[in-house]
């Protein structure tokens, strides 16, 4: 599928999940200086999320403390791990564990498969912190609709 076409694919996702959300979540687009979407959750303790598409690439972050951000291409199967992941953060299937500086998030499909992705920030997030995956303070997030 072209970019264009995977471009209005996004387009219509973004609006799908404003029409079946409702008052549940706040969808946002920007065009400048790239093409974004931000879902915005009503729910204080549900996680956001959002993407840019910036040419063939498509940048997807869930709106933690430094985790959860996939660089995807434009193409139908990226496409379809975009959807799936934000399907899964709307559905509440999201944790995040955070210690200084980093955090993971792990987000679990609707198939049972679980994708983590860590972030961090220097100088505090390259400090080595032993098993802080084990000790960190953990959230788990809640769906967008009770």
């Amino acid at each position: 599928m072209p970019t264009g076409e995977n471009s209005r694919r996004l387009l219509e996702f973004a609006a799908s999940i404003e029409a079946d959300l409702g008052h549940h979540a706040t969808v946002s687009r920007t065009t400048t200086p790239a093409r974004g979407v931000d879902i915005h959750p009503g729910n204080p303790r549900a996680l956001g999320i959002g993407w840019v598409e910036l040419g063939r690439e498509v940048v997807l972050s869930v709106q933690g403390s430094h985790g959860g951000r996939w660089e995807l291409a434009m193409s139908g199967a990226d496409l379809d791990l975009l959807e799936a992941i934000v399907g899964s953060v709307i559905e509440g299937r999201v944790q995040e564990v955070r210690a200084v500086g980093r955090s993971r998030v792990t987000v679990v499909l609707a198939d049972g498969r679980r994708l983590r992705e860590t972030g961090g920030v220097t100088p505090s997030g390259c400090l080595p912190l032993p098993l802080w995956t084990r000790w960190g303070r953990r959230t788990m997030y809640e769906a967008y609709r009770p």
